[in-house]
């Protein structure tokens, strides 16, 4: 149905653009031949129909795009604030609090041992990784924004990430294994803003 509308609403805007270009181009005709006592051949009249046809039509596509860009832009941020947003309407923030005091005092070469040995603590640091890797799988495809994530999310992935890095390349299981790719993209993002800022890789 919305694509129907939106189809709808395109065609009526295309009709009343080229109704209002030949409009254009009889008025102008109209006036340089009469008020300028030009003669003009009926080819001379088509040619400026059409230019002005086309001037108008390209205005119109120009305006469009500008608009669905505006469109897709509102749409993003939308889709940005609901996903980070998740972090406090859902239980994650809660999984995180609980990392975060279990682990306050374990150096991140201990963690896996730990998590190895504690369920509730093992189904947070999933929770946590789960979440963070979806945000950075939505940036890197480009449907949310990395800036305003970044802006909210920062310190929160460089923690999480210090903190369990030993757990994730645990996990993963090292070169050629079948889970190598777990947690990809929240270690490229990750990386990546500490190359921003200088941090050194671990």
């Amino acid at each position: 149905m919305v694509r129907r509308i939106n189809w709808t609403f395109s065609f009526y805007g295309f009709t009343f653009n080229l109704i209002m270009s030949l409009l254009l181009a009889i008025g102008l005709t109209i006036w340089v031949i009469y008020d300028h006592r030009i003669e003009c051949t009926v080819k001379d009249i088509a040619s400026i129909f059409i230019a002005c046809a086309l001037v108008f039509q390209l205005g119109y596509w120009v305006s469009n795009m500008l608009t669905a860009e505006q469109d897709a832009n509102v749409k993003r941020l939308m889709f940005t604030y609901q996903c980070t947003n998740d972090w406090h309407v859902t239980d994650i923030q809660k999984h995180s609090d609980n990392l975060r005091i279990k682990l306050k005092h374990v150096k991140p070469e201990d963690v896996p041992r730990l998590l190895r040995t504690d369920d509730d603590l093992n189904f947070s640091a999933k929770r946590v990784l789960g979440y963070l890797e979806t945000l950075s799988i939505h940036m890197k495809s480009g449907l949310i924004d990395e800036t305003v994530t970044k802006e909210l999310f920062e310190f929160v992935f460089l923690k999480v990430y210090n903190q369990m890095q030993a757990y994730i390349e645990t996990v993963r299981g090292g070169e050629g294994h079948q889970s190598n790719s777990l947690y990809i993209h929240f270690k490229s993002v990750v990386e990546a803003w500490k190359d921003e800022k200088n941090i050194p890789r671990l």
